[in-house]
């Protein structure tokens, strides 16, 4: 190969190497796709931060009130506020045939108002009329017996089955009928006061005796758009044993009913709140991990998924030529083995061919390697946004799983703030005496 042949070969290099330096963004001009800037993805969707923090926010309060549910609880019951009134006489007509009727001279009478719906109709927020009429709902629903619903358990639900409704819903029907024995109920009254806030007056005894049944009358009573609640009428010899039965009724009902309800809802919203918790965690890890892939998108990228598919059609097209590159050089290579046979005009013809396209050849194989990387760096962010996709959507299941759980918290809240000291009408206990008529 003469001098002349390997000067050109040189400068040839020489001007590739040149082109090669060139910057990647005028890729085009060697061939490659329009190849347009891509806009940085954003570190995570406002939609999913917003929920995150709204669900954390959720959380927070819910504790709170959690915490001041327990420390509420480990104190005495609130001490009720009334007075005692002395009414006028009545005449009663004896609505039962037991001469031990007679021996009572007295009636003590009193309502309990057990629907605050009605008797505050201001918009109270999240403690408003509409939601607390929610929680009551749920009340009487896990207060009945249907099969396969969530209820209350068996000792709780024999303290509020009243007559035949419900503690907090009177005009409630039940599905069953079966009747409720007041001595029996109050006796489970009394066995669920906690030792220090159980009654220890003579009036316990005859709340759980046969008397009871008797002497006092429990009755579904209510107003439209006024109130509902239950009124009771307990029947004495005298004024002083009348009174002494009303007042170791209200502490039967709030420490036998509302109260071992409220420790009931405690548990179930601190076992509900725990589990909040614990999804929370989860649920920040799974946001970590989320925001970890979108910073990997963070960086602005050329390979839009249009650009990538005109790589891919673009690499068949340029390893083809090379194949044709490498076809013509081996073929100059077989005709230049025996030089003796080929004139020197031939033989400078079939030289600079072969170095030509040799040239070309190394020039289309940087060409194909570049393809090459650009492929490369588009399916990687393909392959993150398919993660992203997986990682949202977990994200999403998880986040409403989490809000399940927060929801039963709330619920137990509502159940709680429903069965507080539930109001005396009038904040009274009227003792009137009695004159028995056939």
């Amino acid at each position: 190969m003469n001098i002349q042949v390997l000067t050109r070969i040189w400068l040839c290099l020489a001007f590739f190497l040149l082109a090669c330096a060139a910057p990647p963004l005028a890729a085009q001009q060697r061939g490659f796709p329009d190849i347009a800037s891509a806009s940085p993805t954003s570190a995570m969707p406002s939609a999913t931060e917003k929920s995150l923090a709204e669900y954390e926010a959720k959380l927070e309060s819910l504790a709170r009130k959690i915490a001041e549910m327990k420390r509420l609880l480990s104190e005495p019951p609130p001490k009720r506020e009334f007075q005692v009134e002395t009414g006028p006489a009545e005449k009663i007509k004896l609505f039962r045939a037991d001469p031990k009727l007679l021996a009572n001279k007295v009636r003590a009478s009193f309502t309990i108002v057990t629907d605050k719906n009605k008797t505050n109709n201001s918009g109270e927020g999240a403690n408003g009329p509409e939601v607390r009429d929610a929680f009551r709902q749920y009340d009487s629903q896990l207060s009945n017996n249907a099969k396969g619903s969530d209820i209350y358990p068996d000792d709780l639900r024999s303290l509020i089955r009243w007559n035949q409704g419900y503690f907090l819903s009177p005009h409630t029907r039940r599905f069953d009928a079966n009747h409720v024995f007041l001595s029996a109920q109050m006796k489970s009254f009394l066995d669920h006061c906690p030792p220090e806030e159980r009654p220890s007056s003579p009036a316990v005894d005859f709340l759980i005796s046969d008397d009871c049944e008797r002497d006092v009358q429990r009755n579904a009573v209510g107003k439209p758009s006024q109130f509902d609640g239950w009124e009771f009428q307990i029947y004495a010899p005298s004024a002083d044993e009348a009174e002494e039965r009303a007042v170791t009724l209200l502490q039967l009902i709030d420490s036998g009913v509302q109260r071992p309800m409220q420790r009931h809802f405690l548990a179930q919203g601190e076992r509900a709140l725990e589990i909040s918790k614990e999804k929370m965690q989860k649920l920040a890890k799974q946001a970590a991990a989320l925001k970890q892939e979108q910073e990997k998108l963070a960086k602005p990228s050329e390979i839009s998924a249009d650009i990538l598919s005109q790589l891919k059609a673009q690499k068949v097209m340029v390893a083809v030529e090379l194949a044709g590159l490498n076809a013509r050089v081996k073929a100059c290579d077989d005709m230049l083995k025996d030089p003796k046979k080929l004139e020197i005009s031939a033989l400078q013809s079939i030289s600079d061919m072969k170095v030509k396209a040799e040239i070309e050849r190394v020039g289309i194989r940087e060409k194909l390697e570049q393809i090459n990387t650009y492929i490369g760096e588009g399916e990687n962010r393909q392959a993150t946004q398919g993660t992203l996709t997986s990682l949202r959507d977990e994200l999403s299941k998880q986040l409403r799983t989490a809000r399940g759980f927060l929801a039963q918290v709330e619920r137990m809240t509502g159940l709680y703030d429903l069965y507080a000291t539930i109001p005396l009408q009038d904040d009274r206990i009227t003792i009137s005496p009695v004159e028995w008529t056939n």
